[in-house]
C-alpha cells in the first residue's frame, strides 16, 4: 500500500482500549513517517493521547454535550480529509464516526451521494437492531427510523434541529399503560409521552 498522506484512528472509549491501540498509532509512524496521525478520542484518554509522539491532532468527542457535542465533533473531523479511516472499537457510535468523517468527502468527490450515504449507514445499523431480542418488531422499526432522522441531519449538515430524541427504558407495564392512554387520545405512543412531560414541565413548582 503506497504511503497515505492523513489516517484517522477511532478509538472513543476507557483509558485500557485506548492504552492498548497506541501500539497501532506508533506503528503506523515507524511504517509510514510522513503520514500524518489524528485520534479521535473521548475525554476520559485525552492527555494520553495529546502525549503520544505518533498523534499529529487530537479530536475529541464530549459526550455530556449530547447531540451538540456531537455535531461539533464532527464538524472537527470534516476539517481534514483522511485518505485511511481505522475503527478499532467494534461498537456502533466507533463506527458511525468513522463512516461520517472526512472519509465522506472522499466519496463525495467520487460522485456518490448524500442520499447514497445515508443508505449506506442505515444498512450498516439494520443488522445491529436485528440482532437485539429485547426489542419488538415494531420496537425495531422505531429504532431504525430514528437512527435515519439522525443520519439525515448529520449527514446534510442541517443546520436547525426540530427535536432531539431520547431514547428512555421503560417497564412493560408502563408501555402498556403508555399505549392504552396513547390509543385513547388517537396519538402515538412518542407523541402522547411528549406532550405528558409537556405539561408537566409547564406546572407551577
Amino acid at each position: 500500500m503506497e504511503q497515505p498522506s492523513s489516517v484517522l484512528i477511532v478509538l472513543l472509549g476507557a483509558i485500557g482500549d485506548v492504552v492498548r491501540g497506541l501500539a497501532v498509532a506508533t506503528h503506523l509512524k515507524e511504517q509510514w513517517p510522513n503520514t500524518r496521525v489524528t485520534w479521535a478520542v473521548e475525554p476520559i484518554s485525552r492527555s494520553l493521547v495529546e502525549q503520544h509522539l505518533a498523534i499529529d491532532r487530537v479530536v475529541v468527542f464530549d459526550r455530556k454535550r449530547k447531540l451538540a457535542g456531537y455535531r461539533d465533533f464532527i464538524a472537527e473531523l470534516r476539517r481534514e480529509r483522511y485518505d485511511v479511516c481505522l475503527d478499532l472499537q467494534r461498537h456502533f457510535k466507533s463506527g458511525v464516526t468513522a463512516k461520517l468523517s472526512g472519509a465522506m468527502a472522499a466519496l463525495r468527490a467520487k460522485g456518490v451521494s448524500n442520499a447514497i450515504i445515508v443508505d449506506s449507514l442505515i444498512a450498516f445499523y439494520c443488522p445491529v437492531v436485528a440482532r437485539n431480542t429485547a426489542l419488538s418488531d415494531d420496537g425495531k422499526r422505531v429504532q431504525v427510523r430514528r437512527f435515519a432522522a439522525r443520519m439525515v441531519r448529520i449527514v446534510y449538515s442541517l443546520d436547525s434541529v426540530d427535536a432531539v430524541i431520547l431514547d428512555v427504558p421503560f417497564r412493560p407495564g408502563v408501555v402498556d399503560a403508555i399505549n392504552a392512554k396513547a390509543a385513547a387520545e388517537r396519538l402515538s405512543p412518542e407523541a402522547w409521552v411528549a406532550n405528558a412531560v409537556d405539561r408537566m414541565l409547564k406546572q407551577p413548582q
